[in-house]
């Protein structure tokens, strides 16, 4: 099916309160970044609508009033048109497509139906890519609109990491990991397969550390492992997100507090993490500001660094060793204190790091490390557009 009549592609990335967008025009199967948007603080009473060009050139910067994830969409569409902006097709990160949706695939309405239907398995997420998507279809209707997701790169994982120790019925529910953050970790292994190939097959630790967290432990260029789960809450600490639990606590909560499913999913997904334990913020950059006049916050940063490092350590005996671990993400790529503490009890590895790390240098680990320790700064929007290309 060619869906693809001329060379720029819109990639839409919808955040909790952000939405992404970047323009590739395409040169055969080269990608060359056209511009970079987004609107930031959705649902504040100023939004920042910020877009650049590939040469970092402003192109559009003001404040706006957006109540929600499906009116910055009209806002960013309503300004691609006003530019006269050529796009050929859109293509989105889709956080879960269920068991039975994991490769990228055309989105048609068949498909917009199954996505409300797998609801529980993201309710953070899914109804607003569901809105996202019809906004952007009813604005470009002549279009091709194409999903990837966030779960692909895990489709193989093994049997023994994919099943939850649960009856057989809940499985055939398809109640099992399904892993996230995959696009992320696309990109990095590419990046590595460029830059390193003589690391690229051996056994590598992703540590993709942002609002949203999550580990993968990968050999021969396929995952192995990762820590999050049937849904984007579990596995590590993260901003909002409590990370793993023992489910005695949620029974608790469900029979001694009363509370509704609703209420546990908005202490879960919006109160824990460091906001919750920090009981200020979710923001690191913020949280490190304060962390030496503040007590509590030290203690969310230290739960923070401690269950990263206790779960490398996981993914390295997943592995039976590492060769590789690589700090990705917002979190990952910008905080040198948080990488620092996170590698600092991991020695038992061999991971050493050295001066690198203070400059955020592509290679932080010191000659006399056992494991190359990296930074890579990722780009989920370039594996969008590459998804793409194959529907042209």
């Amino acid at each position: 099916m060619n869906m693809i009549g001329h060379p720029y592609l819109l990639t839409v990335n919808p955040g909790s309160s952000s939405l992404k967008i970047n323009v590739f025009k395409t040169g055969g199967m080269d990608l060359i970044p056209v511009i970079e948007g987004s609107i930031l603080n959705i649902g504040s009473r100023e939004c920042t609508f910020r877009v650049t060009t590939g040469e970092h050139q402003v192109l559009k910067n003001s404040k706006v009033p957006c109540t929600g994830l499906a009116a910055a969409a009209r806002l960013v569409a309503q300004w691609l048109l006003y530019e006269e902006m050529p796009i050929a097709a859109v293509g989105y990160r889709i956080v879960q497509g269920g068991p039975a949706h994991r490769r990228p695939q055309v989105i048609d309405t068949a498909f917009l139906q199954y996505l409300g239907s797998i609801q529980p398995l993201a309710p953070t997420h899914i109804p607003d890519e569901i809105d996202v998507i019809r906004t952007f279809m009813d604005i470009f209707p002549g279009t091709g609109h194409i999903a990837c997701f966030d779960t692909f790169f895990h489709i193989a994982l093994p049997l023994h990491a994919k099943q939850y120790p649960l009856p057989e019925w809940l499985r055939k529910e398809g109640i099992h990991k399904y892993g996230f953050h995959g696009l992320s970790y696309e990109f990095v292994m590419q990046h590595l397969q460029k830059s390193v190939p003589e690391e690229a097959d051996g056994k590598i630790i992703i540590a993709h550390l942002g609002n949203g967290s999550s580990l993968a432990a990968v050999h021969n260029g396929r995952a192995i492992d990762t820590t999050m789960g049937m849904t984007p809450i579990g596995g590590l600490m993260m901003g909002t997100r409590c990370g793993d639990l023992d489910p005695g606590v949620l029974l608790y909560l469900l029979t001694q507090r009363k509370m509704t499913p609703a209420a546990l999913d908005q202490v879960l997904t919006h109160e824990s993490g460091l906001k919750g334990v920090s009981g200020i913020s979710a923001d690191m950059k913020t949280l490190l500001a304060l962390e030496a006049e503040n007590g509590q916050v030290a203690e969310a940063l230290d739960l923070f660094c401690y269950h990263a490092r206790k779960m490398i350590g996981a993914m390295a005996a997943a592995l039976n060793g590492a060769d590789t671990l690589v700090f990705t993400g917002g979190v990952g790529e910008h905080a040198p204190a948080i990488r620092s503490r996170i590698c600092d009890g991991l020695q038992y590895l061999g991971i050493r790091t050295g001066p690198g790390n203070e400059n955020n240098s592509a290679l932080i680990s010191t000659k006399e490390s056992l494991v190359s320790v990296r930074v890579v700064k990722t780009n989920e929007a370039y594996i969008i557009a590459q998804h793409m290309l194959q529907f042209a």
